[in-house]
């Protein structure tokens, strides 16, 4: 079940955005950035600065849910920043208008779905989480279409198709649920994921590295394919203690010595200035990181 759950999740992480919305240098692109570097007083800074940017409130609230669920996963602060997501991610919905047609809100929209889904997932609320998943259908065919017009759509195109086609072949109890969505291709995911984790633009190529490091490492458990891409991450983003710390876990299932990326980790995570000492000390106990 457990499994289950992660595949879930993966599948509904859709972050498709239209290309508007986080296009580099963009104010949206500048707090997804301090967020996967794990810069949130930089974030929390630039989120209170929004009145001096030219950016819809759609587009703000969904800012802010990305904000409280990394917050929120990152932390042992886990209600109060739950109850927090759970605000953002209600007002991003109600702010759109059903029949958009902004690719922006279409996008975000898609997206903010997909929270909803793994909120519910993660509290085990799982028949409400299976109803937003349907609820995304018609999203997911358009994105499947329309692949290689957009890597934003490749890349949600690529989630879905890794996570329909695995999650059939695995979960065979759920195969009525399968035969109502479209077909998913676990083959053409994977390789739509390694293209878009070399792609030139960080706010792509660091969402699928991560997808395909989670899928590496705890649906296959082949730890010499997730140490690469687990490595990149760490590497890219050295203050992301989080990266960091599930580069550790990979590492040592590998087999290698890791002494010294270990004193390494916790000199790092001593000097580092964290908003949260709660958040330094979960940080530090990196081998029960999820």
């Amino acid at each position: 079940m457990k499994k289950m759950l992660l595949l879930v999740i993966i599948m509904l992480r859709i972050h498709a955005p239209a290309q508007s919305f986080l296009k580099p240098g963009s104010y949206s692109y500048k707090v997804i950035h301090a967020i996967h570097h794990g810069h949130y007083t930089e974030a929390d800074s630039l989120l209170k600065l929004s009145l001096n940017r030219n950016i819809s409130q759609a587009s703000l609230d969904f800012l802010k849910t990305n904000y409280f669920w990394w917050q929120m996963v990152t932390s042992p602060d886990e209600k109060s920043l739950r109850d927090s997501l759970r605000k953002y991610i209600l007002k991003t919905e109600k702010q759109i208008p059903q029949q958009t047609k902004n690719q922006d809100e279409y996008y975000i929209r898609l997206m903010n779905y997909g929270f909803r889904f793994r909120l519910a997932f993660k509290e085990d609320r799982f028949l409400e989480g299976l109803k937003y998943s349907h609820k995304l259908t018609g999203a997911i065919r358009y994105a499947i279409d329309s692949a290689e017009k957009s890597p934003f759509l490749k890349l949600t195109a690529a989630i879905y198709l890794f996570s329909a086609g695995y999650g059939k072949q695995k979960y065979w109890y759920f195969y009525p649920y399968f035969l109502l969505i479209p077909e998913g291709n676990e083959t053409q995911g994977l390789k739509y994921l390694h293209e878009l984790s070399r792609h030139p633009n960080p706010a792509i190529s660091t969402e699928a590295t991560y997808i395909l490091m989670r899928i590496y490492k705890d649906l296959y458990h082949d730890y010499q394919k997730a140490l690469p891409l687990a490595e990149k991450l760490a590497r890219q983003y050295p203050d992301n203690f989080f990266y960091r710390a599930i580069f550790l876990q990979i590492k040592e299932k590998t087999g290698a010595d890791i002494a010294t990326d270990i004193r390494q980790f916790e000199a790092d995570i001593r000097n580092f200035h964290f908003r949260s000492g709660k958040r330094k000390i979960f940080l530090s106990d990196w081998r029960h990181v999820p």
